[in-house]
């Protein structure tokens, strides 16, 4: 999934407790928030009309994290900025699923995604980490938000594309900050330009099976062919119509199901190298 606005709170909480020097946090409205000696709070719109007041107040910035919904106006802006403050790493807004190769299944579904990253690339002088996780849990995600994960909650169905057993990472919010704060720790040199984390690996069954505890239900299970679902997200992509939110989640859902190293799940994780042998952290079991 796209990083989820509630995440923001979360992030902000850990590294500022964890990371010893200050951190800047681009806001729109600072009138609720209090800076100190850590955390340094900028009110400011990610707009055009912005670019010059807040490169300058990012100026001198090493490390620089979004956590914005990600948009082709809003990338564009960002890379103005960037362009002037030149940090030393660039974590842009993606997390979720692995853009590129979704791309190579679902075409055209995140190319302002791809094209950021890249037009940031081209910049040079800047490292640009995409940062996967696949799914979010916490604060509704995957618990009440689940859509993305074949499930509809008003008709009390799962569907399967392909299998139920069909695996997917999920990361628990929490684990996504504390991965973050690794990364920043790290040298340029160390870091992957595709990183990616996992709290656990799970079924789909897995996940309609906490659902129905959680909410004392029973799903009725329905299949459906993955070619037929990826066809009709193509359909969807490719109709130039906007995407609302179900369109989105259905979309996730095909793209994540559809096997190991296809823009969901992935063969192999860097976890060792964010947190080496769990010293740092922890990582929160499915539950």
């Amino acid at each position: 999934m796209s990083s989820p606005s509630v995440a923001v709170s979360v992030v902000v909480a850990i590294l500022s407790e964890k990371i010893q020097f200050p951190i800047k946090v681009v806001t729109r409205d600072i009138k609720s928030k209090t800076s100190t000696s850590k955390l340094e709070y900028i009110e400011g719109e990610i707009s055009e009309a912005n670019v010059d007041k807040l490169s300058e107040q990012l100026k001198g910035v090493d490390v620089i994290v979004s956590l914005t919904p990600a948009s082709p106006p809003a990338n564009l802006v960002k890379e103005k900025i960037l362009q002037q403050v030149k940090p030393q790493i660039y974590v842009p807004t993606q997390y979720g699923l692995n853009g590129r190769e979704v791309d190579q299944i679902l075409p055209g579904m995140f190319k302002f995604n791809i094209d950021h990253v890249d037009n940031v690339r081209a910049i040079g002088g800047i490292k640009v980490v995409e940062f996967l996780n696949e799914f979010f849990i916490g604060d509704g995600f995957l618990t009440e938000i689940v859509g993305h994960a074949g499930i509809d909650t008003e008709k009390k169905t799962v569907t399967y594309a392909n299998k139920p057993e069909t695996k997917v990472p999920v990361t628990y919010l929490p684990d996504i900050a504390n991965a973050i704060v690794g990364l920043i720790t790290l040298e340029p040199s160390e870091i992957p330009q595709l990183l990616k984390i996992q709290s656990a690996e799970v079924s789909f069954e897995d996940i309609a099976k906490l659902y129905e505890k959680n909410h004392n239900v029973s799903l009725k299970v329905e299949t459906v062919p993955l070619e037929e679902v990826v066809k009709q997200a193509n359909d969807r992509i490719q109709s130039g119509k906007a995407l609302d939110h179900r369109d989105f989640s259905f979309i996730i859902w095909v793209a994540s199901s559809t096997g190991r190293d296809k823009g969901g799940s992935y063969s192999e994780n860097d976890n060792e190298l964010i947190n080496p042998g769990e010293k740092s952290l922890k990582w929160t079991k499915f539950h």
